[in-house]
């Protein structure tokens, strides 16, 4: 019951990164994204450009939005918009370490029933 479309810049340079790390951020926001869609069919976008030095990677779901009461708290250890037994609440709070130490930040806006947007950048090397 998902879409997921996918638009990447196949132009990007390499970055000095620790693969694995970022595989667990991009796996978290996907799995994230999948949880938040509470009705079929859902949609999830992704998309990467790059600006003058840094990378976007933008991950968009049409799921139920996170208030913006929550919205403040996502990135913090143990906090959770999952009901009880659906998650620990430290993904997007390790997802948001992993991002700073490669020195990047996340940007997030979302709609409640509207969904969600990450939006991931990271410097060039």
């Amino acid at each position: 019951g998902v879409l997921i479309e996918v638009d990447l810049d196949m132009d990007l340079p390499p970055i000095l990164a620790s693969a694995d790390n970022l595989q667990s951020v991009w796996l978290n926001l996907l799995l994230n994204a999948i949880d938040a869609i509470d009705r079929p069919p859902g949609l999830i976008r992704i998309f990467s450009c790059k600006s003058e030095n840094q990378f976007q990677i933008t991950i968009t779901d049409s799921g139920k939005g996170i208030s913006d009461e929550q919205i403040s708290r996502i990135f913090e250890p143990f906090f959770t918009t999952k009901s009880s037994g659906h998650g620990t609440g430290l993904g997007l709070s390790v997802s948001d370490r992993i991002i700073t130490q490669h020195g990047g930040y996340f940007q997030v806006e979302s709609q409640v029933g509207q969904g969600s947007t990450f939006n991931v950048f990271l410097p060039f090397s």
